[in-house]
């Protein structure tokens, strides 16, 4: 198992908000708030946490 298989959900949600304001894709503190925010894995609970090609 991968870091990502076993991490928290919040940690994932960390992980990639970062990503994202990284890549300039997340612009505003406002949307960044509401990525950091939002349990995202409660809104789509068939999709894997991590996304392991």
């Amino acid at each position: 198992m991968t870091d990502l298989e076993t991490a928290d959900p919040g940690v994932l949600r960390t992980a990639m908000t970062e990503q994202l304001v990284r890549a300039g894709t997340i612009r505003s503190k406002q949307v960044e708030a509401a990525f950091r925010t939002v349990p995202r894995h409660v809104f789509a609970p068939e999709a894997p946490l991590a996304n392991n090609p």
